[in-house]
């Protein structure tokens, strides 16, 4: 990272962390996407780290594992994450694939980012048919909480 990189990520981050701070200002979407983006590797090494390995109960005979965050990406507030993923079950073959989720970045306090209109976009998973796949997705939507925030 060049000196003039590094100042530009310390400008954004302390411009970003003085208009959303403890306020409920409305965040600069163009210092989001531009630091978010910047910082992707940092980004996804964090999710890595709260998320993967995390196993979610979907029924008695199927859990989902979250096995690595893969790809993460900022448009103004809104922020993209493609999980990689697996599906156990007891009666089927297990199957394996991804989730694409989308999310508006809602508040940077500088130790949490909280994120809004929290939604599954895609899932794609293979031995599973497409209604399947619109079955785990309504489900996964009506599982997961519309507000999230993630501490630092």
């Amino acid at each position: 990272m060049t000196k003039l990189q590094k100042s530009l990520l310390v400008v954004l981050t302390l411009t970003l962390m003085a208009l959303s701070g403890q306020s409920k200002a409305a965040l600069p979407c163009g210092a989001v996407e531009i630091l978010g983006n910047h910082m992707q590797r940092q980004v996804l090494d964090k999710i890595n780290s709260l998320a993967a390995g995390y196993t979610y109960n979907i029924s008695p005979r199927k859990k989902l594992i979250v096995r690595s965050a893969s790809d993460v990406s900022f448009s103004g507030c809104s922020a993209t994450l493609k999980l990689n993923v697996k599906l156990t079950r007891k009666l089927r073959r297990d199957a394996i694939g991804n989730i694409v989720v989308k999310a508006d970045v809602k508040s940077y306090t500088g130790d949490e980012v909280c994120f809004s209109n929290v939604k599954v976009k895609k899932i794609n998973l293979s031995n599973t048919t497409g209604l399947g796949e619109s079955i785990y997705k309504a489900v996964a939507n009506k599982a997961i909480p519309n507000n999230l925030c993630v501490r630092q």
